[in-house]
C-alpha cells in the first residue's frame, strides 16, 4: 500500500525474491500480493490480475487494487477477522506438535497443518486442534484415557459431565481388569441391562449383589452396635484412617448421605491424603467409595433388575 509497482525500490525487491523462488512458489506468492493504488478521480475500488516481468525474463503475478480512497479497503481489512491470531494459531501448533511426537499422551494428541484449516469452516479445537474425520471416535479415545482415581473422584464430586453409556462401556472394562476388578460402577450402568454390559462389569455386578460383599470375610460378624458416621468422628476426632475403617461396619445404620458428605470433605479438603501412596489411606476410601455407589445406585439396580441378573453367564 503506497507504493507503485514502478517504483524501482519495490522492482528491485520483487527481483531479489523471485530470483529465491521456484516456479511453484512463484505461483503461491502470486496469491499472496497485492498492491492497493491511489487513483484520483476513481470512484469505484477496481480490482484486477498485473503481470511484473523481473529482469531475468520471469513474471509474477499480482492483485491490483486502485481507487481514489483507501476507506473501504481499511473497512474491508477491518471485517476480515480470524478467530485466533495467526501468530497465536502458529505457536499453538508448534506447542501441540512438540506433544504430539513426545512419548506422553500421544494417543490424545491430534494436530493438522495450520496451513489446511484457516479457511475450513469445520476448524475444531481439541485437545490438539485441526479437522477431526469423527469427532465422535476422538471422544471415544478420551474415555479410554480416563483413570480410575478419576472415575473415584468423580463418584462423589460429579464434577465431569461423562456420559455415563461410555464410562461404562469404553473406560470401566480396560480399568477394572487393571485394579483387580474393584471399582465403583453402578452410577454409569443405570440404563443399561445386565444382559448389554462389558463382561468386566457383568464379572463384578455378580460379585457385588448385596452389602456384604463389601466387607472382608475376616470380620463379617463385626458389628457396630449403635452409631452413625457423625458420632464415629466423634469418637476419633484425630483419625480419620480409624473413622473410614470403622464406618463400614454401622451396616444397616449407615446413612448414605452422611457417608457421602464425609467423603467430599476428604477429597476436597486434602487430596493428598488419598493421593500419596505413603498415607496408606488410598485403598480404604476407595472401599467406602464403592459401599457409598452400592448404597445409592446399586440397590435399586438390583432390585430393578433381578430378573435379568439371574440370566448372566460368566465365569467368575
Amino acid at each position: 500500500m503506497g507504493y507503485s509497482l514502478q517504483d524501482e525500490d519495490i522492482q528491485g525487491v520483487l527481483e531479489e525474491i523471485g530470483n529465491c523462488l521456484n516456479t511453484e512458489q512463484l505461483a503461491k506468492l502470486s496469491s499472496r500480493l497485492i498492491f492497493i493504488k491511489w487513483a484520483e478521480g476513481q470512484n469505484k475500488v477496481q480490482v484486477k490480475k498485473v503481470l511484473i516481468k523481473l529482469n531475468s525474463n520471469r513474471t509474477i503475478e499480482a492483485t491490483e487494487i486502485s481507487a481514489d480512497t483507501f476507506v473501504k479497503i481499511f473497512e474491508t481489512i477491518h471485517s476480515n477477522r480470524t478467530q485466533l491470531p495467526v501468530a497465536a494459531i502458529r505457536k499453538l501448533k508448534k506447542f501441540m506438535y512438540s506433544l504430539s511426537i513426545s512419548q506422553e499422551a500421544s494417543e490424545k494428541i491430534y494436530v493438522q497443518d495450520v496451513d489446511k484449516i484457516l479457511n475450513d469452516e469445520d476448524f475444531q479445537v481439541a485437545v490438539g486442534f485441526g479437522k477431526f474425520p469423527d469427532v465422535n471416535s476422538m471422544s471415544d479415545r478420551g474415555y479410554v484415557s480416563i483413570t480410575a482415581a478419576e472415575i473415584y473422584f468423580e463418584m462423589i464430586l460429579n464434577d465431569r459431565n461423562w456420559d455415563n453409556s461410555r464410562i461404562a462401556e469404553k473406560t470401566i472394562p480396560g480399568v477394572a481388569r487393571g485394579v483387580g476388578y474393584s471399582l465403583p460402577f453402578y452410577k454409569y450402568i443405570q440404563d443399561i441391562s445386565p444382559l448389554l454390559l462389558p463382561p468386566e462389569i457383568q464379572k463384578m455386578l455378580l460379585s457385588n449383589l448385596n452389602y456384604d460383599s463389601y466387607i472382608p470375610k475376616s470380620r463379617k460378624g463385626y458389628v457396630i452396635g449403635e452409631g452413625s458416621v457423625k458420632e464415629i468422628i466423634s469418637r476419633y476426632p484425630n483419625n480419620v484412617k480409624k473413622q473410614i475403617s470403622e464406618i463400614p461396619f454401622l451396616r444397616d445404620k449407615l446413612d448414605k448421605d452422611d457417608l457421602h458428605a464425609f467423603i467430599e470433605k476428604i477429597l476436597l479438603e486434602d487430596k493428598t491424603f488419598y493421593l500419596d501412596h505413603k498415607m496408606g489411606a488410598r485403598s480404604s476410601i476407595n472401599k467406602i467409595i464403592r459401599i457409598w455407589d452400592f448404597l445409592e445406585y446399586g440397590e435399586s439396580y438390583c432390585l430393578k433388575y433381578s430378573d435379568e441378573i439371574k440370566k448372566i453367564n460368566i465365569d467368575l
